[in-house]
This record gives structure tokens, sequence and C-alpha cells, in this order.
């Protein structure tokens, strides 16, 4: 799997990982903040930004993904940073690879598994909605992004939600619209983007962690702390005031010295 990367500054290294219907570009801001003291790595994960694509989109398959690019750059003592979906790849690689890292930062996302009915929360249904809406766009009407605004806002009408998803368009060779993320991967995987992550049998990580939950997002629940803990028992979980799912968006510079602050 050839995954794309921006290399930013110079130090010990961080590893940033987007999340779902994201890419690396979107941590960019915040990438190039922490490159004043390390050397940042912005990844696109398989079928999204400008990543390979593949049929198969699972946890596991961005665990070795991601497992394949850290042992292709030798890199050691991680600190490795995920958000969302990102956030749970980079939760799994720290479970089964806890070697090569140094510390593991979660950004507003839970280990709980979000299919199950009894946890069934309104996450569940936006990505349905979102994929919905996505996959009903028409393609061939598309004349520019404002258009696109247009026509996906009626089924999202949240702006700011519709102007992130559309960062996922693109004009191809024939100057048509195109998705440049591998939505029939997402569609046919987004059970296994909902699903959690567990311990299996490996021993529990020695790592101090920090998880980050965003205070107007519902990803991260008060009773999710007791999982948090027990999977990663040196945990510290922070609240970010003012701030929805896209944390490093609505508030990066608080974000940025949270993590600064947890690294030294």
């Amino acid at each position: 799997m050839q995954l794309h990367y921006e290399e930013l500054g110079e130090g010990n290294p961080i590893i940033i990982l987007h999340g779902l219907y994201g890419s690396s570009n979107n941590w960019l801001n915040v990438g190039k903040k922490l490159a004043d003291s390390y050397k940042v790595y912005l990844i696109d994960q398989r079928n999204h930004g400008n990543s390979s694509h593949a049929e198969s989109h699972t946890y596991e398959d961005m665990m070795e993904d991601l497992r394949s690019f850290i042992d292709e750059k030798k890199l050691q003592d991680i600190v490795l940073i995920g958000h969302s979906m990102g956030g749970k790849t980079a939760m799994l690689y720290t479970i089964s690879y806890a070697e090569m890292i140094k510390n593991l930062i979660v950004v507003d996302i839970s280990p709980r598994n979000y299919n199950i009915i009894v946890n069934n929360t309104i996450q569940t249904s936006d990505h349905k909605l979102i994929l919905e809406a996505m996959n009903k766009l028409d393609l061939n009407a598309v004349t520019s992004r404002s258009k696109a605004i247009e026509m996906l806002s009626k089924d999202i009408p949240d702006i700011n939600l519709c102007q992130f998803l559309l960062k996922n368009l693109r004009r191809n060779k024939n100057h048509t619209y195109e998705w440049k993320i591998n939505l029939n991967a997402i569609n046919t995987n987004i059970t296994n983007m909902l699903s959690g992550v567990s311990r299996g049998n490996n021993d529990m990580p020695n790592h101090s962690v920090l998880f980050v939950r965003a205070e107007n997002s519902r990803y991260i629940m008060d009773d999710d702390y007791f999982l948090i803990r027990k999977i990663f028992p040196k945990t510290e979980i922070v609240t970010i005031p003012d701030a929805g799912h896209w944390v490093h968006v609505e508030q990066p510079d608080l974000l940025i010295k949270t993590i600064c602050y947890f690294i030294n």
C-alpha cells in the first residue's frame, strides 16, 4: 500500500493520522506548528487523500499500512497522534507494536463499538446520512465547487460539514468532477469503521496516553472512561472547550498547547 505523506521539521518523530473522510491536509496547520520542535509526518490513510485505493478498509489494514511506513522510515520512539478513525488505528498499532511508541494521543474517539445497539448514538446515524448524501450527489451535474455545495447541502444542511466533505472532490483529466476518496470501499466497510478496539491477548500498554475529548462532541462519553483506562491504564483525559468533533479545526491553538504540554 503506497501511502502519501507530508514531512515537516526536524527532531523526534510525530505521526498524525486523520479521520474518516479526511486527509493529511486537514492537519497541516497543526503539523506546521508542531514541526517547530519535531519531525512531523502527516499521513493519508488508505482510500483517502492521495494514498492508494484498495477494496479492504479495516483497522487491521491501516495498522499494517502504518507498520510498513514506520519500518520503511526506520522510526522509533514515536509520538503517535490519531483523530477519529485515525485514533482507532493509532490505538490498535500501540496495542500491537507497543515497543515502537513513546506517547499515544487519541483525539475525540473512544475504543468502544459504535455499532452496538445500546450504544447506537447520533454518530452512527450521522455516518449513514453522510454516505447517503455523498453517494446521491450527481457528479455529472457538478460544474463548480459552489454548485456542489448547493447540491450537497440539500441533504447536509451544515455548510461547514459540506465544505469539509467536498475537499474530497477533484477534477479529473476529462475536466469533470470525481471523488478522491474511495467511496465504494468506505460504503462497504463502514460497519468496521464503527467497530471497537480491544486489547485482545496483548499485554496492557505501559504508555502515558492522552485522550482529547471535544466538549461539544459525543464521541467520548463519561461512561467510556472505564473502557479507555481498562485498555490504557496510564491515561489522562482532557476536554477542549467550545469544540466539536473537528477539534483541530475549531480549536487548533488550544489543541497544540495540550499536545505539547503532554509530550513535554
